[in-house]
């Protein structure tokens, strides 16, 4: 996984590329200010880059008290 980087901080993620991943993932058109208020108020966040593009993304929002997390995914093929 050398290819690959992991970023923990919204402020370091281009919110029109994370616009663009839902509209061709396909999982609807979610504006990037949608985007950022959904993250921003997410506890936590990790986005995937393979070189400069973003190819996974993964909120996690934790349920009251218990360890699970529900996550929402968005991917995009590498390399084809």
């Amino acid at each position: 996984m050398d290819d690959y980087s992991w970023v923990h901080d919204l402020g370091a993620v281009d919110l029109n590329e994370l616009s663009n991943l839902y509209r061709i993932a396909p999982l609807g058109d979610k504006p990037p200010d949608a985007l950022a208020t959904v993250f921003g108020n997410s506890m936590f966040m990790c986005f995937v880059y393979a070189g400069d593009v973003l190819v996974v993304h993964r909120p996690t929002v934790p349920r009251g008290g218990r360890r699970g997390a529900r996550s929402f995914r968005a991917l995009r093929g590498v390399g084809g």
